[in-house]
């Protein structure tokens, strides 16, 4: 009780004797947002982010479509004008697009407004087969958003201490039995005529994958493909694999071969993988 109330005397005394009005007290309290357009400074940020490495070189590339997307469906905004309702606006407006709409033709020479309106016209029919956006694409560019938001922050571009208006527009990503329709799986006669093309049956030559043949090259065109189908790592995790990140493990049903896997795109991804029989079999 004491030090509170050398607190408030302290705060009096400023108030009277430095001359500090108490307008200028409310104004910290509550900061005035700048009104310079939103991605001023967002060159400034992917720089950071690559100087940093914190982002891949491809995750920088992708996040140049998010202030090309906001600025065509939002508009180029000031910075004091987002708020929670633009950002649910934005998000809402994405997952009206295609989810190919920048590089099929059909859209391509559009604006995404123009695609949407495009697809508005549509009738019902052609809306039910068309693949819209996904919610995890739309999720990338809230993140980057909300790390932008955090950048300005931290380079007091903006005052500390906002709420972020970023936060709270990420859609949970489905697990188990609700993930299982996410990615749609091959089906089932293109899966058996790929795993016994010429490539695993025999091919003519390894300049000659597709034509019938006596010869099988274990290269990467043979391996990759048994991994990711067998043992569900991620792409990167396979291509980027050497030959000393297969080990042996003794159990006690014998040696177990496993993949060691280094780097991979998140820090809870599994570390190890233990390799199927199929593959053990393969090699």
């Amino acid at each position: 009780m004491i030090l509170r109330g050398h607190a408030t005397l302290l705060d009096e005394m400023r108030e009277t004797v430095a001359g500090i009005p108490k307008q200028v007290q409310a104004s910290v309290e509550n900061p005035i947002l700048p009104d310079f357009p939103i991605f001023t400074h967002w060159d400034e940020f992917i720089a950071t982010k690559k100087s940093d490495r914190k982002w891949k070189r491809d995750t920088a590339s992708g996040a140049e479509a998010t202030p090309r997307l906001f600025k065509t469906l939002i508009g180029d905004l000031p910075l004091c004008q987002i708020d929670g309702d633009i950002v649910g606006r934005f998000r809402r407006e994405y997952l009206k697009l295609p989810y190919n709409y920048f590089h099929d033709k059909k859209w391509k020479k559009l604006t995404p407004k123009q695609v949407i309106a495009a697809i508005e016209k549509l009738d019902h029919d052609a809306k039910k087969k068309l693949r819209l956006a996904s919610t995890t694409t739309a999720n990338k560019h809230v993140l980057n958003l909300i790390e932008y938001w955090e950048h300005l922050t931290l380079h007091a571009k903006i005052p500390r201490g906002l709420d972020n208006p970023f936060r709270g527009h990420l859609t949970a990503r489905p697990r188990g039995r609700a993930a299982r329709e996410e990615h749609a799986m091959w089906p089932t006669d293109l899966d058996k005529a790929f795993f016994t093309s010429p490539v695993y049956s025999g091919c003519k030559s390894i300049f000659r994958r597709g034509l019938p043949g006596d010869e099988i090259h274990r290269d990467a065109l043979f391996w990759i493909p048994l991994f990711g189908r067998t043992m569900g790592v991620r792409e990167d995790e396979i291509c980027g694999r050497l030959v000393g990140d297969i080990e042996w493990i003794d159990t006690e049903m014998g040696r177990v071969p496993y993949l060691k896997i280094r780097h991979s795109k998140t820090s809870s991804s599994r570390a190890c993988v233990q390799l199927s029989r199929i593959i053990a079999e393969a090699s």
